[in-house]
């Protein structure tokens, strides 16, 4: 049956782009259905601002009047010296002919807009479920990262794409019947957090929620300044992370988002997330009447939390303000009866936060790649 790749021009043509993971997953067990209000809300230029800085379009891959694959293709509104298009929402059968069209006709569309580089995947921003699954096939993702089958791999690398960076996510299964925090902190840190935890000057405290978006500013400013020496690092618009924000509110533990206070300075913070993935794939995106009381109920009984960020600003590093987080977050880890910790994602030019992470326990168990192609 002869290939077409269709523009996506109507609301018919964009809910069969959101709903064809449905069809490619189908027979997946480790897929996680999203939600399809989030789906649409992250493609929507009013709801996503992301979109106020770049543009994009997207394409179905058909054969005949059959779906067989889907992508998206963006670029920033303006350009500045180094700027890359990008490629995400990249969905195909084992249809190597429909893969190779869906990405030569992103990289034609980017190729278009002057830009010499088109990276990805990512769905839309480079915080969003960045890069292809390469390795842990077999396992579930954890919340805010992605899922596809080894196909992928080989379909992008022979349209000429090759490897930006890895990306890895790690796990650590607890023991059974832990009493005290201090059984899931190795000795050396346990030390480190006592010690620190005796400074007068140092508070660590719950994500005031009341003051939600002062919080949210504060803990956008840290983000930006302690990442800024990682090497490709990219700082992240107050709105984009403001937006990303709001996502993860309505699931929000305050107790496993902490603050750490020097004084009157904030230092640093810990964010940890009950991994809704688990929810949602019972649900299966929790679609119907049945589907949402399967949410709500395995929302109640989760057993993994994610652990997706510990920063510190630059001035207070190296004082024991991480271990200090950590054991608090322990305790809270411990209290609600977590048997999973996750954390996810780091990359692998991040030697120092591998190396903590190692440290903890934690072992890889699913890794991403991202690639990039110059036109």
């Amino acid at each position: 049956m002869d290939l077409s790749i269709r523009l996506v021009s109507d609301l018919n043509d964009l809910r069969q782009f959101i709903t064809f993971p449905w069809t490619r997953y189908q027979d997946d067990p480790y897929w996680v259905a999203p939600l399809v209000s989030e789906r649409s809300a992250r493609l929507s230029r009013k709801l996503n601002p992301y979109w106020r800085t770049n543009v994009s379009s997207k394409w179905i891959a058909m054969r005949g009047s059959r779906p067989v694959g889907t992508i998206l293709a963006a670029a920033p509104t303006r350009a500045e010296r180094g700027s890359y298009g990008t490629f995400g929402f990249f969905e195909c059968l084992d249809d190597p002919e429909a893969a190779a069209a869906l990405l030569q006709t992103a990289c034609a569309w980017v190729k278009e807009r002057g830009l010499k580089k088109i990276c990805g995947p990512y769905n839309p921003s480079p915080t969003d479920e960045p890069g292809i699954l390469v390795e842990g096939f077999e396992t579930r993702p954890a919340i805010m990262t992605g899922h596809n089958p080894p196909l992928y791999q080989s379909l992008v690398e022979s349209a000429g794409f090759t490897k930006r960076e890895d990306l890895v996510a790690r796990l650590a299964t607890l023991p059974p019947n832990i009493k005290d925090a201090a059984e899931i902190m190795p000795p050396r840190l346990a030390e480190v957090a006592a010690r620190a935890s005796l400074r007068p000057d140092l508070v660590v405290r719950r994500l005031n929620t009341r003051a939600y978006d002062s919080e949210i500013q504060t803990a956008w400013n840290i983000y930006n300044t302690a990442l800024a020496p990682v090497p490709g690092f990219i700082p992240i618009p107050w709105a984009e992370f403001r937006a990303m924000a709001e996502a993860f509110r309505p699931f929000l533990d305050p107790n496993l988002a902490l603050v750490a206070d020097v004084g009157e300075n904030p230092a640093g913070f810990i964010l940890l997330l009950p991994d809704l993935n688990e929810a949602l794939q019972a649900a299966r995106g929790g679609q119907g009447l049945l589907g949402t009381l399967r949410l709500m109920w395995r929302r109640l009984r989760l057993t993994r939390v994610s652990f997706k960020i510990l920063v510190i600003l630059p001035e207070y590093q190296g004082r024991g303000i991480e271990a200090v987080l950590i054991h608090q977050a322990a305790r809270v880890i411990v209290k609600r009866g977590f048997r999973e910790v996750d954390m996810s994602l780091t990359g692998e030019d991040n030697v120092k936060s591998s190396l903590f992470q190692e440290r903890l326990g934690m072992n890889i168990y699913r890794r991403y790649r991202v690639y990039q192609k110059r036109l």
